[in-house]
């Protein structure tokens, strides 16, 4: 902001806009957060001041949950969560000097 400007959301209505951000149901859009602005404080605000007040500003983000595939299976995605663990401690204890030696091996016989 700069130094010759007012900021029209300040004080109470800044802090009670961050209390709403920081809730779990929060806003979804940052028109949404016009209309509660309006709504509650009768401040008609660009869509822009207000995305540059809530992004830099405030800093927060909006809860917006990321879609899901519609042909996503449950049980697919709960054998993945199960399966999950197992791979990544694999991962994390592979020894590539190991698996050399193995490879050379396998090549050695396959000739």
């Amino acid at each position: 902001m700069h130094a010759c400007k007012v900021s029209i959301v300040s004080g109470e209505i800044l802090e009670r806009l961050k209390q709403r951000l920081q809730e779990s149901q929060g806003f979804h859009s940052y028109g949404q957060i016009q209309q509660w602005l309006v709504g509650e404080f009768k401040l008609n605000i660009a869509y822009k001041t207000v995305y540059e007040l809530v992004r830099y500003r405030i800093g927060a983000k909006l809860k917006v949950p990321r879609t899901r595939c519609t042909k996503q299976h449950p049980q697919s995605l709960s054998h993945f969560k199960k399966k999950l663990p197992r791979f990544i401690q694999k991962c994390l204890n592979f020894d590539s000097a190991q698996c050399g030696r193995k490879c050379d091996t396998l090549k050695q016989a396959k000739r």
